[in-house]
């Protein structure tokens, strides 16, 4: 009796025991009783499921893509500079052995200087621009006489700056500087008078800070303007301009007055100085200038007899 009931204790037990928590243990059901997915039965998804655009390997690609993007650049950039600079300082030692310069003159001065004599030339086929040279000479001059730059050792030929009225300012002493030095401080001032030769009569139209040449402004003194050129500014109107830039007799008469240049600078200086005045219709002033070219010319020969018969001029 008591095995019978050991017995049906042991089965109710089996029969009636929870089943194990451990997933592992425990086989599951490969079947699947939840509704089957079909296209027309599931419920389109507006957004698009995010991704990671910005992934280490992606960091990696752009970081390696930026090395290779600066170094291909500072490589081309580099050496295009690199060529640049050595067109640059052929042309200008090409230039230094065709207008040479004073080796005392700072690098800018020479340079500017040498443009400005390369612009003046005049070629088959090349316009000259003498607004260029005129401004470049200024530019070298005000260096050239600034005793911080180039200027060192220049004296007024007085206490304070001498000028002339009706005419500007006179030469000064450049008696001190070397040799070279008053040679090309001359050939300046003789570049700047031809340039202004060139220039004379020209006007600025102060409301648009425009140059222009006499014979196209508008107004009374000049009834016949020229047309203006295609594709140029408008012609400016009388009563808006200014003269642009100093008359050549200026140039002219500093160097007649600077101490320092030699008899043949100056006298050089004069005969240029009478041409201009007699192709601006000024005969007496031309005469009186060939009369002064002839006193430097014969300062030095002696007075008798003459060499030049002061009637005849032969």
């Amino acid at each position: 009796m008591r095995q019978r009931l050991a017995l049906r204790r042991i089965l109710l037990q089996r029969l009636f025991r929870l089943q194990t928590t451990r997933p592992f243990t425990s086989n599951t059901s490969l079947t699947s009783r939840s509704r089957p997915q079909l296209p027309f039965l599931s419920i389109p998804i507006v957004t698009a499921p995010r991704a990671r655009y910005f992934t280490t390997e992606k960091k990696r690609f752009l970081r390696y893509e930026g090395r290779l993007f600066l170094r291909y650049n500072v490589s081309i950039w580099g050496g295009a500079l690199c060529i640049l600079g050595i067109v640059f300082l052929l042309n200008q030692e090409g230039l230094e052995k065709e207008y040479p310069t004073p080796h005392e003159w700072s690098y800018l001065t020479r340079m500017g200087i040498r443009g400005a004599k390369n612009a003046a030339r005049d070629t088959p086929g090349h316009s000259v621009n003498w607004v260029e040279v005129i401004v470049t000479c200024r530019g070298a001059l005000a260096r050239l006489e600034n005793p911080d730059i180039d200027g060192a050792a220049i004296r007024e030929l007085l206490d304070e700056p001498l000028s002339i009225d009706g005419i500007g300012n006179a030469g000064k002493d450049v008696s001190a500087k070397s040799e070279n030095w008053r040679r090309g401080y001359y050939e300046v001032l003789m570049l700047m008078a031809q340039a202004a030769e060139q220039l004379d009569g020209w006007v600025k139209d102060r409301t648009r800070n425009i140059i222009f040449p006499a014979d196209v402004v508008l107004g009374p003194s000049n009834p016949h303007p020229k047309p203006i050129p295609p594709g140029a500014e408008s012609a400016p109107r009388e009563e808006d301009c200014e003269v642009a830039y100093e008359p050549a007799e200026n140039h002219y008469l500093r160097i007649l007055t600077t101490k320092g240049f030699t008899d043949r600078q100056k006298m050089d200086a004069a005969l240029a100085y009478a041409s201009f005045l007699d192709y601006k219709q000024m005969p007496d002033a031309a005469e009186r200038m060939y009369q002064w070219a002839l006193t430097l010319a014969t300062a030095t020969a002696p007075s008798d007899p003459p060499l030049v018969d002061p009637r005849t001029y032969t």
